[in-house]
């Protein structure tokens, strides 16, 4: 029976003499591209689906400072029982917005709400749900927390001087969220130049929209 001659084919496992693959192809191709240097500040309505030109810097921490992630009872994680039950004198009330200005020594707690910074000598919050409440002002907690428990510290999510977007980055509708909880209302982006028989000097921004810079 004699064997069927056929002809070099995309299905072939052996590529044709002078090709290349697909990784040297990639990088013959990005070494041959120049990186684009033109930019333009928009304000965040414009800038949506734009190329960031730099990276994006928070002028600001996020949280701004040490603050409870419950509604609760802030205390000392020195003050926190290794065995049994132990009892607090509640001496104040931290609110977001109007925090405690005092201190906080042993054996007392301060009645804390969500998003209320730490007071002073205090570092860790006992969720409301686990304290059981003695007098109109005095509470028992027992040992089952643990130091720093329920807090949120200041620069956790975003430090201030922190990198929050790199640059050749796309922005997307979250992008612009974050960018404008941080007071950031202009960004630099990318501008690509091409030409035409018609327009000699045609700019080619984005799916963002328009904008001088």
């Amino acid at each position: 029976m004699s064997s069927i001659i056929t002809v070099p084919s995309c299905c072939d496992d052996m590529p044709e003499s002078g090709t290349l693959k697909v990784d040297e192809a990639r990088q013959k191709i990005l070494a041959a591209i120049d990186p684009i240097t033109a930019s333009e500040k928009l304000t965040l309505r414009n800038a949506l689906g734009r190329v960031i030109a730099e990276d994006i810097i928070s002028p600001i921490s996020v949280p701004g400072h040490t603050n409870s992630a419950m509604d609760g009872y802030a205390i000392a994680a020195d003050d926190l029982p290794e065995g049994g039950n132990r009892t607090f004198q509640v001496i104040g009330k931290s609110l977001a917005g109007a925090p405690f200005n005092g201190s906080c020594k042993a054996g007392q707690c301060i009645r804390i709400m969500t998003g209320a910074v730490m007071p002073a000598g205090t570092d860790t919050v006992i969720m409301q749900e686990h304290v059981e409440t003695v007098e109109p002002d005095s509470i028992r907690i027992d040992d089952r927390h643990r130091s720093g428990q329920n807090v949120r510290q200041a620069g956790e999510d975003i430090a201030a001087g922190g990198t929050v977007l790199h640059a050749s980055h796309t922005l997307v509708p979250a992008d612009l969220g974050v960018l404008s909880s941080l007071g950031i209302g202009e960004v630099r982006v990318c501008l690509l130049y091409t030409s035409d028989a018609a327009d000699d000097n045609r700019v080619v921004g984005g799916g963002g929209g328009g904008g001088g810079g």
